[in-house]
């Protein structure tokens, strides 16, 4: 027993380094692994924002669901449903908080839920302009023996980059589609009990930029700066990953 304890921990010490390390260069969310084939799959129906359907709408989302449970990279499908009309001022509708799942997303490990060696799911809860909180975790199976938590707190973006102290000027209300998030604490935990937790400099924050949001699926691009040449999707449904 005490030599399977000291084995776990040390695993858990290993991921909890390389987690820490890969945070560097995290979008907001727990990053995760980069996909380099492109879908097969083909649209068959017109994709013109115009004439989008409803049937089209399905086709995309099956299409897409099916280049990610053949893990091919579903970025021109999800490129193609951001076409389709959705909420206004997402980032400022009460469907925007609550619990989302991280169907793909191309940034670094472990937004897909890998975490060292261990593979797992990815989730994330936002709360309301109460606590303007949320949390990003990071399960591993069985029984979610070994997890990951990311606290942090949001803000309505204004514009201002986080490099330079230059403000994005093409747009004038960024808070509703915009927010700037700031990480807090870190934990890793093994059965429940904390073994690590890293604090959070004030100033490490990104900035998240929705792009489609309806009842079930929510399209998140997180980057650095707030200029769209360093961000990530986040293809996000409110079910789980089968």
């Amino acid at each position: 027993m005490a030599a399977s304890s000291c084995t776990m921990r040390a695993a858990c010490f290993l991921a909890f380094l390389w987690l820490t390390d890969t945070l560097s260069t995290c979008a907001g969310f727990f990053p995760g692994a980069r996909t380099t084939k492109l879908s097969p799959f083909v649209l068959k129906s017109s994709s013109s924002s115009s004439t989008i359907t409803a049937a089209h709408k399905e086709e995309l989302r099956a299409l897409i669901d099916a280049s990610i449970a053949s893990d091919e990279n579903p970025e021109r499908l999800i490129s193609e449903f951001e076409k389709i009309p959705s909420a206004a001022s997402p980032n400022r509708s009460p469907e925007f908080l609550g619990e989302w799942h991280v169907w793909y997303t191309n940034c670094p490990p472990p937004s897909n839920g890998q975490l060292g060696p261990f593979q797992g799911t990815s989730e994330q809860l936002i709360s309301g302009s109460s606590t303007k909180s949320y949390k990003n975790l990071l399960k591993v199976p069985p029984n979610d023996w070994l997890t990951a938590t990311l606290d942090g707190v949001w803000e309505e973006w204004d514009g201002t980059l986080l490099v330079g102290n230059k403000t994005q000027q093409q747009k004038q209300d960024f808070g509703e589609d915009h927010w700037k998030v700031t990480f807090l604490k870190l934990q890793i935990a093994v059965l429940g009990h904390p073994l690590f937790i890293k604090e959070f400099p004030g100033n490490t924050s990104r900035i998240w930029r929705t792009s489609y949001m309806d009842d079930d699926i929510r399209i998140v691009h997180a980057g650095q700066t707030g200029l769209k040449e360093d961000e990530y999707v986040f293809y996000t449904k409110r079910t789980p990953k089968p």
